[in-house]
């Protein structure tokens, strides 16, 4: 039985090398988003949801079947996020300050000039925080999830875009703001696995 379990598990990990090797899986990138430009001034809510549009657009136009970006939510951001795509919609109406407002930018550009990125590009949440508890779950739990419903989108062929800006370089800018610091336990949890995804999926 034991030899039966290795060689099922041998095969496992040969077709997720294969995959990757054959471009089956998509791209997790580190994408940079300042929100100060290099003379200092502030780069608005809007003009940083443009440029996930744009980057999001020239993955889709380079062969990406779908785009996604990580988001730091609250709890029931992350279950509202989840649902409205399960149920098929588009427009999670995610709202509040800092990433959220700028996902609120992203989503209004999405219902206007930009409606071709509708079911294309998707907010791929973490959860930093909570109002109502984690649903019986502890927090690490949740955001176990969270970090493998990314991997999913990555080994479906989706193209993730790793959130970073100048507050968190060279880390991923997950947590902070609204949610203040992480324990310290979940913040490696996540830089430690995004890190992983941006070695293990590379074009």
């Amino acid at each position: 039985m034991t030899c039966l379990i290795d060689s099922k598990k041998m095969h496992y990990d040969l077709w997720e090398s294969l995959k990757i090797k054959l471009n089956m899986a998509g791209e997790f990138v580190n994408f940079y988003l300042p929100y100060v430009d290099a003379n200092g001034n502030g780069i608005s809510n809007k003009d940083q949801a443009l440029s996930i549009v744009t980057e999001a657009q020239k993955r889709l136009a380079s062969g990406a079947p779908s785009v996604a970006i990580t988001y730091s939510a609250n709890y029931g951001q992350s279950i509202e996020i989840i649902k409205t795509y399960k149920a098929g919609d588009w427009n999670t109406n995610t709202d509040g300050k800092n990433q959220a407002a700028i996902m609120a930018d992203m989503e209004k550009l999405m219902g206007g000039k930009y409606s071709s990125l509708q079911h294309l590009l998707e907010i791929a949440p973490i959860t930093t925080m909570t109002y109502t508890g984690y649903g019986g779950q502890t927090q690490f739990e949740v955001v176990q999830a969270d970090l493998a419903h990314i991997k999913s989108l990555l080994e479906n062929g989706w193209d993730v875009l790793g959130w970073i800006n100048q507050k968190s370089e060279p880390d991923y800018a997950v947590g902070g703001g609204v949610a203040g610091a992480l324990p310290v336990k979940i913040n490696d949890l996540i830089q430690t696995t995004l890190s992983n995804y941006a070695k293990q999926y590379s074009k």
